[in-house]
């Protein structure tokens, strides 16, 4: 049976972190099919635990706890990123078209 923390050290953590590692490893991977992304979240679930190391309640095992941080790390991966979106200006030439990044005050401001 899985062990449960009502506090954790940190030498305990990376001993429980690197007990599953392989599959911590392996998990990403299923949910991504690719192999860069995979490695990425394992390396962003063990940064993200560590960081909330203290807020880790105890009420679940430090293996439940790092599987649905890698879960919500997954889900984050693959929402869509809108946060910068690439707007194309064409020149007097249309073979010379320019890349550039516009505010929507700047797009608003040319529908005008």
């Amino acid at each position: 049976m899985a062990e449960k923390y009502e506090t954790i050290t940190v030498d305990e953590f990376k001993r429980q972190f690197l007990l599953l590692d392989s599959r911590l490893k392996s998990y990403p991977f299923r949910l991504t099919a690719n192999r860069h992304d995979a490695e990425d979240l394992t390396q962003e679930t063990y940064l993200k635990a560590l960081q909330n190391l203290r807020g880790f309640a105890g009420k679940s095992t430090l293996k439940t706890w790092f599987f649905t941080i890698a879960t919500n790390l997954a889900k984050d991966h693959f929402k869509p990123k809108h946060s910068r979106r690439l707007y194309l200006i064409r020149t007097n030439s249309p073979s010379n078209v320019i890349p550039r990044l516009r505010s929507p005050a700047e797009k608003k401001m040319d529908a005008r």
